[in-house]
């Protein structure tokens, strides 16, 4: 039965006088969204949710008559369909699926021999191409044709694919509910593809996926990924420093090479006495070479870390700091 004609019989047989309950509402819900996934709703339009399908049956409310136009209204409302009384109408937002791409730059040769991060980059600016930000979105299919005539190629636009969703460059477009096969270009993905580094950003924002030390985990890892590099940098070796003193039992005016000389020199609170002298210097001139090199100079001056990379590895180097000074305490 199509469901034209079961919408007429429908409102024929449930008019106005006789009002059904909430759980008949219910039920009538959950068959009119059984007979959309089987049959297809009207004029052949997908309709992605049940307030959106019973806006096309008009199903009774229970509340009283008062009104043609007031039942109606009450009628959504009593479906979660629709706005409020006298809310502002909102602007529809225009949906526009890809139905063609340049994917001549994934050509077999240029496939097969890059690694998986420089191809999905490749591939998302294949997508991406000539696009606008709002209401743009492409199904997987026009990117990796489903029928897999060269294993080995296919595989590694799989792989490339599968790297762009682990990084959130993409994600499944939610107005297609029915299928999982469309997606859409993330805030994070638009970003990279805006940044001509975006790709090494992308590299060393990787890096620190690793189990940070809990002093860096939350506070340090989120200035990196705001992009922040000097500041997320400077915080880790401050974390490294304001440890390092709490451990010592030095005063708060000690900061920086003298602290971690101090410290760890001959004598001092933190030197390690089952090691030979030369390693506990060596050990003293790691902490206090770190210090001096990465967090004195953006103590006093404004220290211009444009490469997320460099800043990534001072992240991990105080991370390796922070847990030296935990196995140090455990031993």
């Amino acid at each position: 039965m199509c469901l034209s004609v079961a919408r007429s019989r429908h409102l024929r047989s449930h008019t106005l006088s006789d009002a059904p309950t909430a759980d008949s509402i219910r039920a009538r819900r959950v068959r009119l969204a059984q007979a959309a996934a089987h049959q297809g709703p009207p004029n052949g339009c997908w309709i992605s949710s049940i307030g959106a399908l019973a806006r096309h049956y008009r199903i009774a409310s229970t509340r009283p008559r008062t009104g043609a136009s007031h039942h109606r209204v009450a009628r959504r409302e009593a479906l979660g369909c629709g706005e409020p009384r006298g809310a502002p109408a909102k602007p529809p937002l225009t949906l526009r699926p890809s139905l063609w791409m340049d994917l001549s730059a994934l050509s077999r040769a240029h496939v097969m021999s890059l690694p998986p991060d420089e191809l999905a980059l490749r591939m998302l600016r294949a997508i991406s191409a000539g696009e606008q930000r709002t209401g743009f979105f492409f199904g997987k299919d026009r990117v990796i044709t489903p029928d897999v005539v060269d294993r080995e190629y296919h595989q590694r636009l799989e792989e490339a694919f599968a790297w762009m969703v682990r990084e959130v460059w993409i994600a499944h477009e939610p107005t297609q509910s029915h299928a999982t096969n469309w997606f859409f270009v993330t805030r994070r993905g638009w970003s990279v593809l805006d940044d001509p580094a975006g790709l090494a950003r992308a590299q060393a924002e990787a890096r620190l996926h690793v189990d940070l030390h809990p002093r860096l985990a939350e506070r340090v890892r989120a200035q990196f990924l705001l992009g922040e590099y000097e500041a997320a940098a400077f915080l880790a070796m401050r974390e490294v420093e304001i440890n390092v003193r709490d451990r010592a039992g030095a005063r708060q005016a000690d900061l920086g090479v003298a602290l971690m000389k101090s410290a760890f020199g001959e004598d001092g609170p933190l030197s390690d006495p089952q090691l030979e002298r030369g390693e506990q210097q060596a050990k003293m001139a790691l902490y206090w070479g770190a210090i001096g090199m990465f967090k004195n100079p953006s103590s006093h001056r404004q220290v211009d870390f444009d490469d997320p990379t460099l800043a990534s590895e001072v992240i991990l180097l105080a991370d390796l700091l922070l847990r030296l000074l935990d196995r140090s305490s455990r031993d």
